[in-house]
């Protein structure tokens, strides 16, 4: 077989980019994937050059992700960039080589990027946002069997319990039907299986200020669940799923709080309807 020829280097582009051409993309600071995920979007869905800010809790990953992303670097079609504050992240964002901004957040942290922006006289911007929500877990009525019902409390624990409670698919609300003669079999359940999980530590910056805000808001109806500890892991109580009674939709008691906004902590709402 004859061999392969050797390949000349890539060759960095030489056109340099034009006002607005740049998307910068803000990382995500609660998973490590999603950075890349969002680049290779933005290039290969998109062809448009990136610039991605690092998040200040994961530095690290510059190293590797400069290897990944090699191939594109050597283009001059990607940079990364380790965040150097609010000041730094928002010189970037209003930058006029940046045309779009996409980012991996809250609703807050998209509203601000937006008056940023506006406040720059860059309304033409165009931003896109991956946020999270007040996720549901709907449990449907009917005949479970035991192995059933302790397989949906798995779900739904490690859905609550993974990464503290930070991420934006994290389970939030669990929603059972009032007369679903299994409804107090399951929640039992569910209660059991979250204890029975290790946790976490919530260490997301406002997770214990935001679970301690709901806690204080349902109070007597805010029960916290101890999970198992895992050993060399600094924790608090914070760090424990918090179980948000709402009560029966469309009843005069009904609390929906827990609805409204994304918890992104370890608290977990129960809606009956």
């Amino acid at each position: 077989r004859e061999a392969t020829p050797p390949q000349p280097p890539p060759q960095p582009l030489q056109r340099q980019p034009s006002d607005g051409a740049v998307t910068l993309v803000l990382g995500a600071g609660n998973q490590s994937f999603l950075g890349v995920v969002d680049v290779l979007s933005r290039c290969l869905q998109h062809a448009e050059p990136v610039l991605l800010k690092l998040h200040p809790l994961r530095p690290w990953l510059s190293p590797p992700l400069l290897l990944i992303l090699a191939p594109l670097i050597a283009r001059n079609i990607v940079a990364v960039t380790l965040d150097r504050g609010v000041e730094q992240a928002s010189a970037l964002c209003t930058h006029p080589l940046v045309g779009h901004v996409h980012l991996t957040g809250s609703e807050e942290t998209a509203t601000a990027v937006r008056a940023s922006l506006d406040r720059a006289g860059r309304p033409h911007v165009g931003i896109t946002s991956e946020l999270g929500c007040a996720t549901p877990w709907l449990v449907s009525p009917g005949a479970w069997s035991g192995e059933e019902l302790r397989h949906a409390a798995t779900l739904i624990a490690t859905a609550k319990k993974g990464n503290g409670g930070c991420n934006c698919l994290s389970a939030q609300v669990v929603v059972v039907a009032r007369d679903w003669p299994q409804r107090g079999e399951f929640l039992s359940l569910l209660t059991a299986t979250i204890a029975a999980q290790p946790t976490v530590p919530a260490y997301y910056p406002g997770a214990h200020k935001r679970r301690a805000a709901l806690g204080a808001l349902y109070g007597a109806r805010a029960s916290p669940v101890v999970g198992a500890s895992l050993p060399h892991t600094r924790l608090t109580a914070e760090d424990e799923v918090l179980l948000l009674d709402c009560g029966v939709a469309g009843e005069a008691s009904f609390d929906g709080a827990a609805l409204r906004t994304e918890a992104f902590c370890p608290a977990l709402a129960v809606v009956q309807l």
